[in-house]
């Protein structure tokens, strides 16, 4: 039995913007290992202030008129639906927390699409790469890094050890050796982006930009991925594990 194992140099391309993207892929088994792009979004801050402006504007010309209609309604007290009129207002400028769940199962249907478009079988979406690939991203988040090693040195076959779960797909076999695929792995970074939908989209569309993403998440041999994403502040970490 055999395993091949091989790891070219480092590579990347940072640009910083408003909304940054950095994207990172790791191949452990029979192709590349190793960081192969970085990738990035921009986009204007007169656009977020222009949405903000607008909501303002809004609440001047809403807010007289809603106060208006209130003081004439005999339904209840005009202070008492003022006060409901204003709540039901400020709940709707508000951004509701980032549903993290929605995100990862939404960048899993985006990598089948993906799959189905090149002719390949879809993965199933496993519970315990998930959960591995959520530490991991949630590791990056609290301790403000972006690797795939941790600060210890532990790469993702290390996490797949401490979680119990077994990588090896029989890729080729002959009289003296068999080469075994050990699983991949790909991390992203994005600053700046909001919504589940749009966060999901910027995440793999930066993943099939870059050769080596694209590699491990066209593999033909993958069956099943793990997704995992986490927050701090602004930023959105995630990692996506294979086998």
């Amino acid at each position: 039995m055999g395993r091949w194992d091989d790891r070219p140099d480092d590579s990347s391309d940072d640009w910083r913007g408003w909304k940054k993207g950095k994207y990172d892929s790791r191949y452990r088994g029979v192709k590349n290992r190793g960081r192969n792009y970085s990738s990035t979004r921009s986009s204007s801050k007169a656009g977020k202030f222009i949405g903000i402006l607008v909501v303002i504007v809004l609440g001047l010309i809403f807010v007289p008129v809603g106060i208006l209609v209130l003081e004439r309604s005999e339904d209840s007290p005009p202070l008492e639906q003022f006060n409901n009129f204003m709540d039901d207002f400020i709940k709707s400028i508000t951004p509701k927390p980032l549903n993290i769940e929605e995100v990862e199962q939404k960048v899993h249907e985006l990598i089948n699409e993906e799959r189905t478009k090149n002719g390949l079988n879809s993965l199933t979406l496993n519970p315990v790469l998930s959960n591995i690939a959520r530490q991991h991203s949630q590791d990056m988040a609290t301790r403000d890094y972006f690797e795939h090693d941790s600060p210890e040195g532990k790469d993702f076959e290390d996490r797949y050890k401490e979680n119990n779960f077994n990588c090896e797909i029989k890729i080729s076999e002959s009289t003296t050796s068999t080469t075994y695929a050990t699983g991949a792995e790909n991390i992203s970074f994005l600053e700046g982006y909001s919504g589940e939908i749009r966060i999901a989209n910027a995440m793999v569309d930066g993943w099939m930009n870059s050769p080596g993403h694209r590699k491990n998440i066209l593999t033909p041999y993958f069956e099943k991925e793990g997704i995992g994403i986490a927050k701090s502040g602004n930023k959105i970490y995630g990692t996506q594990n294979f086998c």
